[in-house]
């Protein structure tokens, strides 16, 4: 009997992983667990523990549903998959940022080819990393706003102002997720990829209330660069 639910639960761990669309590479990094620990949960072999239960949780799931399979798998829209006609999809995000401006003018004013951000308005590709990282540096925007669905699509004044200030250990925790998640993906970066990276999640942690980098998020964020 402990067999079986131990497969169960192993076919549900599974299904949400492929909900997501990612590797078991992807997914140990997402929960903050060992390649070899997210391979077991799969193969029935380990029961996961509360941090990954936790990890699960704040990207949408419902932990009875993976720990019983009663409900629903998701208690709501996940950070990573919203709504398809939700604020949450990039394709409406790149079309508040253009606003009212016509296509052609706003892209020869932003230096970007129009065919390219047309096809993320489409739906029909999603934004590289250079190019998120383009949006909320040149044009203001909100990493928060951008990657994680929260605050105001702009920049606050405090939030802008607050670059001449910098957090120490904040920085080093930025550093130390964005070298541990580069290593574990075998992601392959020139030094400003790297420096962009660690400066979103510098930003992105500056404006939780516990300033602590969100490895989910980082996660999104590394998946996003160009290899």
């Amino acid at each position: 009997m402990a067999e079986t639910v131990a497969l169960d639960l192993a076919n549900r761990l599974k299904a949400v992983r492929e909900k997501l669309k990612y590797s078991q590479r992807e997914m140990s990094v997402a929960v903050d667990a060992s390649l070899t620990s997210w391979q077991g949960y799969e193969a029935g072999k380990n029961i996961p523990g509360g941090n990954v239960l936790a990890a699960l949780a704040r990207m949408g799931f419902d932990v009875n549903w993976i720990l019983t399979g009663e409900g629903d798998m998701k208690r709501g829209t996940p950070i990573f998959e919203p709504a398809p006609d939700s604020e949450g999809t990039m394709a409406v995000k790149f079309k508040l940022v253009r606003g009212d401006t016509p296509l052609q003018e706003f892209c020869r004013n932003f230096h970007w080819h129009e065919e390219g951000w047309k096809s993320i308005e489409d739906g029909e590709n999603e934004p590289g990393w250079v190019l998120i990282y383009r949006i909320c540096h040149d044009l203001g925007i909100s990493p928060s706003w951008m990657i994680e669905n929260e605050g105001p699509m702009k920049k606050k004044d405090a939030y802008v102002a607050r670059h001449g200030v910098v957090d120490e250990a904040l920085l080093e925790a930025a550093i130390e997720v964005s070298e541990e998640l580069l290593v574990s993906l075998e992601k392959q970066t020139t030094p400003k990829q790297k420096t962009q990276l660690i400066l979103a999640l510098y930003d992105l942690a500056s404006k939780r209330e516990d300033h602590a980098v969100d490895r989910p998020t980082a996660l999104r964020l590394v998946k996003l660069m160009a290899a």
